[in-house]
């Protein structure tokens, strides 16, 4: 079985039929590993596959998991900083740097939260610290705030390297390292790589995913398309992990793609950002005018937190803003939220 990669509308089916492929390939005795971007996908995934019957030989991982499969398949073991070791590490880096530009905001905590974020910015999309030193050099209006960047993400992975540390995102450097300069057997024992639930890689992902893919026997890719619309970020990813692997998309394999979508969800996903001159064999009016609102957040967590909040006054009958500034305590208070006896916490936010 060559390497794919299917798209198809969210809700479609594509879980549902990956999951069929590792079942029929776990019982013919061999492994299969299943890749998904968070813990509650995994979490989620294991039921699924608990419901269908389960099998045996299915290693359901979160990337950060299948990073750590690869270091384990080339027999290389590194130290993991945990977030809060990696904040006091950056703490002492910053403060033993003679940084002026930002001087007044060195004491304060959300400046290494800041940098923290950036490291991994940069780590995720493959740029090392000599190359982003290199870059800042090359600018004609190159400032001391890029310079001084420089310096603190230098500082902080030679730190790494001299104690023989990694973060999180830095296993994947090494993952990758191990793979392409040490253990060149390593990985191609494995029959089946399914990679499902992602809507965007990073470069990191990208690169560690196509060296598994020309090891492995069988690498399956699935990857979310609208039903009508094309919408940029999908149409990139499709076309970034198209290029990388050098496969051609296709629409997933599955008879009945609508099984496990509503009605609704599947008139609301066709028409909310169709075009005016669309045609719908369906004429059925379901949505009101009222029935759908539109936020805007400025992450996921954000976007949860608003979702979980609209749920909660909904189920308790509060009215619930609809313009303005994102929701917070300040609205309602914290404890009329769980009213004795109550049975039900509504939680929300995006799936992958």
């Amino acid at each position: 079985m060559a390497n794919h990669i299917f798209f198809a509308p969210a809700s479609s089916g594509k879980t549902a039929y990956v999951l069929d492929l590792a079942r029929q390939t776990a019982v013919s005795g061999q492994e299969v590993r299943i890749c998904l971007p968070t813990a509650l996908q995994a979490h989620a995934w294991r039921r699924r596959l608990a419901a269908a019957g389960g099998a045996i030989g299915i290693h359901v991982l979160t990337f950060d998991k299948l990073v750590t499969a690869c270091l384990n398949a080339a027999n290389e073991a590194y130290t993991q900083l945990s977030e809060p070791v990696q904040y006091r590490l950056l703490r002492t880096v910053i403060d033993q740097l003679p940084l002026e530009h930002y001087a007044p905001l060195v004491a304060k905590s959300g400046f290494v939260q800041v940098c923290q974020q950036l490291i991994t910015e940069l780590k995720s999309a493959l740029v090392t610290p000599e190359a982003f030193t290199v870059a800042v050099s090359q600018l004609d209006d190159a400032t001391p705030r890029l310079r001084e960047l420089a310096d603190i993400y230098t500082a902080y992975q030679n730190q790494l390297r001299a104690q023989g540390w990694a973060d999180r995102v830095g296993l994947h450097w090494l993952a990758l390292e191990a793979l392409r300069e040490r253990a060149l057997s390593a990985c191609r024992d494995w029959p089946l790589l399914i990679v499902d639930g992602f809507d965007d890689f990073t470069p990191s992902q990208l690169a560690l995913l196509t060296l598994l893919a020309e090891r492995v026997n069988s690498c399956v890719i699935t990857l979310t398309q609208a039903d009508l619309v094309d919408y940029p970020r999908y149409q990139r990813t499709a076309e970034r992990t198209a290029a990388a692997l050098g496969v051609t998309p296709q629409p997933l394999p599955y008879t009945d793609q609508d099984s496990g979508r509503h009605p609704a969800l599947r008139r609301l996903s066709q028409r909310l950002f169709a075009p005016p001159t669309a045609e719908f064999e369906d004429s059925e009016v379901v949505f009101g005018a009222a029935a759908v609102t539109l936020w805007e957040a400025a992450d996921r967590p954000a976007e949860a937190r608003r979702l979980t909040l609209a749920q909660a006054a909904h189920h308790l009958g509060w009215p619930f803003p609809r313009s303005g500034g994102a929701a917070g305590p300040r609205h309602y208070p914290l404890l009329p939220l769980y009213p004795a006896g109550s049975r039900r916490v509504w939680l929300a936010g995006p799936s992958g």
